[in-house]
């Protein structure tokens, strides 16, 4: 009798384990979902420009936490919100973030160079890294200020040019610490 009550306990926890297995996935993956919102949201204020597809993406999400919503499958609806927040955490909006970071730290350098005295060929050097620089960021000002059409677009595009950035600000960090 003893082990059937034991086997009884163990098979009532391990149910009940389960079961909050996935009541906790889907508490985690909508906190998840909620600061992913709030983050877009911020981001659209930010970048004007970039509002439509932001807007969109979330209206993607937005579909599958509805399909979620209507699951009373545990497991299915913690797939359909992890779908959502896959839709939520898209590379171009973690690059929207980073490029404007990356963007100030160039125009910081750019302005210690520009106060920096060259002589010969670091001057030759210094004046083409400059001119790299400021090209540089009048194109990623440029995309910034007009968007783009869509989600690849800008996955491809801002990623070029936060690679493009990082670039510069260590051509830019070598000059600065020549000298």
């Amino acid at each position: 009798m003893k082990v059937m009550k034991r086997v009884y306990f163990i098979i009532v926890t391990m149910l009940a384990m389960s079961a909050c297995g996935n009541s906790g996935e889907i508490k985690s993956e909508k906190v998840s979902i909620e600061g992913n919102k709030k983050k877009m949201e911020a981001l659209a204020k930010e970048f004007p420009a970039f509002k439509n597809i932001l807007m969109l993406e979330l209206k993607k999400a937005q579909q599958k936490i509805n399909q979620a919503n209507e699951m009373s499958n545990g497991k299915e609806k913690a797939s359909l919100l992890a779908e959502a927040n896959t839709i939520l955490e898209a590379p171009f909006i973690e690059k929207l973030s980073s490029i404007k970071k990356e963007l100030a730290a160039v125009k910081e350098k750019q302005k210690k160079v520009q106060a920096m005295r060259f002589s010969g060929k670091q001057k030759e050097m210094a004046a083409k890294v400059m001119e790299d620089a400021n090209n540089i960021v009048v194109e990623v000002n440029g995309i910034m200020n007009k968007g783009v059409a869509g989600v690849n677009e800008a996955n491809d595009i801002l990623s070029e040019k936060s690679g493009s950035l990082r670039s510069i600000s260590a051509a830019l960090s070598r000059l600065i610490d020549k000298k």
